[in-house]
């Protein structure tokens, strides 16, 4: 989607997500999702909308969701 711009939800990739993570999963690794689909650009302003993704990679896998925050990324863009 790119930096900023807004997220676009595509069923068919979102399955195809869902099936490669939880066999990633099964083999024995970690994930990082990040819940908005990508690193947000202006933290200041809030959150961009969080897509389901995390969510329904946890409950698929039986597997808690640990909290991490990134701070500074937005820097990333302006550098």
């Amino acid at each position: 989607n790119g930096n900023g711009h807004p997220n676009e939800y595509n069923r068919a990739s979102f399955k195809k997500m869902l099936k490669e993570t939880q066999q990633a999963i099964d083999d024995g690794f970690d994930l990082l999702v990040l819940p908005e689909g990508q690193l947000n650009p202006t933290p200041e302003k809030g959150l961009q909308p969080i897509l389901p993704g995390a969510y329904a990679l946890s409950k698929s896998s039986c597997r808690p969701i640990q909290m991490v925050a990134l701070y500074g990324c937005h820097q990333l863009w302006h550098a």
